[in-house]
């Protein structure tokens, strides 16, 4: 598993610890994590339909998201559960993700993503504006 992470990321194998957290003390977030995780899934022959990403990371681009400055994004809205070998280890023996994730309730529908669109399509209005002047 750390040899796995290792790889991945860019990380030597001397400094994973057991406990060491891949997003929080690595730095391995968003399409980067989806990513090793989907690698992991296939290579460990591991199970992820029960993986939630936002209890993990968060979004791809979080820094840019203007919209989240007024709703939460789903990271925003639960703990951080880190991931860490010792978890990959234990799932990769289970053969399935085995995290008891807290009750907990994300909105179907993303206001962060909206006021980020209405934000893009006001700065395009804007350039388009000045170019036909």
């Amino acid at each position: 598993i750390k040899q796995f992470i290792s790889d991945r990321i860019g990380v030597e194998v001397d400094e994973l610890t057991d406990e060491v957290d891949i997003v929080g003390d690595l730095g391995c977030c968003g399409d980067d994590l989806d990513e090793l995780i989907q690698e992991y899934a296939k290579q460990f022959n591991v199970e992820i339909a029960d993986y939630l990403w936002y209890f993990h990371s968060e979004d791809e681009g979080h820094v840019n998201n203007i919209g989240r400055l007024f709703f939460r994004t789903p990271h925003d809205r639960v703990e951080h559960i880190a991931i860490t070998p010792k978890l990959l280890f234990e799932c990769a023996n289970k053969g399935k993700w085995d995290i008891d994730y807290p009750n907990h309730k994300i909105p179907k529908f993303r206001l962060d993503g909206v006021v980020n669109i209405i934000f893009i399509l006001l700065i395009v209005f804007i350039w388009i504006a000045k170019c036909s002047a």
